[in-house]
């Protein structure tokens, strides 16, 4: 029989593919905060970046297509919500790689503006 029960054991496994997929971009960001040193930090995180962007928004633009052509209701929002994700990584690496701009920035993310505070991913769960 297949039910909510079923079901939530690939939900809870997608929570924590997110979690650790988020922790990684936190030691990350924590990796670029050497001046120099932190450039291989952001250059891995731009490739995480920009291969989250495109794979979401690939998967939101097939989507919608797919429920345009069957009259289907799948969901987009978790799709865009990583594009989102994707390009703040980009963004970030792109700060992060520079030199003493890089180490200011996480200074600033880690201690400073609560508004600049990682964006973690939602639990499949909440969504």
């Amino acid at each position: 029989m297949i039910g909510p029960k079923t079901q939530r054991p690939r939900a809870n496994q997608l929570d924590v593919f997110e979690n650790k997929l988020n922790n990684f971009e936190n030691v990350l960001t924590y990796g670029a905060t050497p001046p120099i040193v932190g450039t291989f930090s952001a250059v891995v995180k731009l490739a995480l970046g920009v291969t989250q962007l495109t794979c979401a928004v690939a998967y939101g633009v097939f989507t919608k297509v797919n429920n345009l052509v069957s009259n289907r209701h799948l969901p987009t929002d978790c799709a865009w919500l990583h594009a989102k994700h994707g390009a703040g990584n980009i963004g970030a690496s792109i700060i992060e790689g520079t030199p003493l701009l890089g180490t200011v920035s996480v200074i600033v993310r880690i201690f400073g503006c609560p508004k600049l505070k990682f964006m973690p991913y939602p639990g499949m769960h909440s969504r």
